[in-house]
């Protein structure tokens, strides 16, 4: 059996160390944010500067009927390039970093294929849909977000989400007013001269 004076018994921490040890390593780990990041309410400033530039973009794709949707997504994505390219370089990161996994490669370029899917369906339905109804459909987002975060994420969506999903539908629906829902009558047919 050891003796007392061989067995070492460690001080128990108190409160007060536990929360200077954690302030401690805090302090450690501090990261200086950007100045940019301290202005109150950025992300809606940056969100609202988004809405304002995708619809500028929108309605210049609608009234360019002159240049081919696929024109208007190679320039672009040639501008997306001209700007990122020089940025990645001059803050010394690479489009795939070293320590990134072939799987995140993939997912990266998959992603990217996917992105241009959507600009390129996005040019096309401005060209064939009203500015209105095509923003209107856009705005079903919501309902393939949520079925694609219970298929794929395992997320709750219970009686309320379908609900909301159902209304949102229909409500668009009845703004858009399909032709195939609603076939529209032709003004000549119901004319009131005998």
């Amino acid at each position: 059996m050891p003796s007392r004076e061989d067995t070492k018994f460690e001080r128990l921490q108190t409160e007060d160390d536990i929360e200077e040890e954690i302030e401690n390593g805090l302090e450690e780990k501090t990261v200086e944010m950007p100045w940019w990041q301290h202005i109150p309410c950025i992300g809606y400033l940056l969100i609202f500067l988004k809405v304002v530039f995708h619809t500028g973009t929108n309605l210049m794709v609608k009234k360019m009927t002159n240049i081919h949707p696929l024109s208007l997504l190679l320039y672009r994505s040639l501008m997306i390039l001209t700007i990122s390219l020089p940025w990645s370089i001059m803050i010394n990161r690479s489009p795939f970093p070293p320590d990134q996994t072939k799987e995140d490669r993939l997912c990266l370029l998959f992603r990217g294929m996917v992105g241009c899917l959507n600009m390129w369906a996005n040019f096309y339905s401005l060209r064939h849909l009203s500015f209105g109804d095509q923003k209107i459909i856009v705005a079903t987002r919501p309902i393939f977000v949520s079925l694609s975060a219970k298929l794929f994420l395992k997320e709750s969506c219970g009686l309320v989400e379908i609900l909301n999903m159902v209304l949102m539908l229909s409500g668009i629906i009845f703004v858009v007013r399909p032709p195939f829902l609603f076939p529209r009558e032709d003004p000549d047919s119901h004319s009131s001269d005998p």
